[in-house]
């Protein structure tokens, strides 16, 4: 998602907190609450929510295009700094079966605040009906991770059942690509401050913010990876298989989304989360005999940066921003790609 900055200057509410109740709202204890803030009109302001304890936070409003920025009170009573929170870029290709069952709104990616009891937001710009998400699952921990081996075989991937997918959540079958042209890097955007058990907490409340809220038919990204190098599997239908996924607007028909946990617009990625990176994507690529390192040419089905039919010459295994308008996968992931793409190729090339 594209960070847009936080608000530049933030009043305190005239009025206080509205009521915070979460509801359980599926499997691993999964809660989730969305509440009205309203914050009509086109100056800076802000609203406060408070109540029960949540752990991840969205925005979704129905028109407008505001800077918008949180802050969180965690459980020991203190207030912690403010974030910007970017629009989301994310989503099923225009036209599409899940596009048209998908709700018509704008959001924010979902971002990992950890343990808190209140939220206060605030927006720089009009927007009408905004609404905060909160949502939060149960903690869990998970055996330790272990990346393949130096050839291109898939690494060994937590499924959907090990991090504590609700199944119930997901419409419709999974979509199966007729062709393979891409890998596109994506970042959460996230804080990257989360804990291993931490991890799937926030993919539960992952998916349940892009089924129930967003109305797609399931987690947007194919693959994600965390800080500490461990990957799983994101949309339902095989790790091995080309599902087609909901990652890059324009470009989810020929591709796999694979998405780093965390924000590296204001962080470097870990070294051991970008190495995994690379194995997942050497596989996906060198199993169908393609190369990591080349530009192609790919059709957009429509993006806010190729119109539909717009034919781009991108690299293989390339960025969110390269095909959309947004800062994904943040500035340092981005600045690596480089060096991403050619220990991919090297990893193809010694198997």
């Amino acid at each position: 998602a594209a960070a847009r900055g936080p608000a530049r200057t933030v009043p305190r509410p005239a009025a206080g907190p509205a009521a915070l109740r979460m509801t359980a709202a599926g499997d691993g204890g999964l809660r989730r609450a969305s509440v009205r803030v309203g914050l009509t009109g086109r100056g800076r302001r802000s609203a406060t929510v408070a109540g029960d304890p949540f752990s991840s936070v969205a925005l979704t409003w129905s028109s407008g295009s505001p800077a918008l920025s949180v802050r969180v009170r965690s459980l020991d009573g203190v207030w912690q700094p403010w974030q910007g929170v970017g629009h989301l870029h994310d989503g099923p290709s225009v036209g599409t079966a899940e596009w048209r069952a998908a709700r018509r709104t704008s959001a924010t990616g979902l971002t990992w605040v950890g343990d808190a009891d209140a939220i206060e937001v605030a927006a720089d710009g009009p927007v009408a009906d905004l609404r905060v998400e909160m949502l939060d699952a149960t903690p869990a921990e998970l055996a330790p991770p272990r990346v393949a081996a130096r050839s291109a075989p898939m690494s060994r991937v937590y499924n959907r059942a090990e991090w504590g997918a609700d199944e119930s959540l997901r419409t419709g079958a999974p979509t199966y690509l007729t062709g393979f042209q891409q890998v596109h890097v994506h970042h959460t955007a996230g804080a990257n401050s989360y804990a291993l058990a931490d991890v799937p907490r926030i993919l539960r409340s992952m998916l349940a913010y892009h089924t129930q809220t967003l109305g797609w038919s399931d987690i947007g990204y194919n693959l994600l990876v965390d800080r500490f190098g461990r990957p799983y599997e994101g949309r339902a239908g095989g790790v091995k298989r080309l599902v087609r996924g909901a990652h890059t607007l324009g470009f989810n028909h020929n591709s796999c989304g694979i998405a780093l946990m965390g924000n590296y617009e204001t962080a470097k990625p870990p070294a051991a989360a970008v190495q995994q990176l690379e194995a997942l994507a050497a596989y996906k690529f060198d199993v169908r005999g393609q190369k990591a390192l080349r530009k192609l040419h790919a059709a957009s089905e429509g993006s806010d940066k190729y119109p539909k039919g717009t034919v781009a010459y991108l690299w293989a295994m390339d960025a969110h921003r390269d095909t959309n308008d947004t800062a994904c996968p943040g500035k340092h992931l981005y600045a690596a790609m480089n060096d991403i793409r050619t220990r991919t190729q090297a990893r193809i090339d010694s198997y």
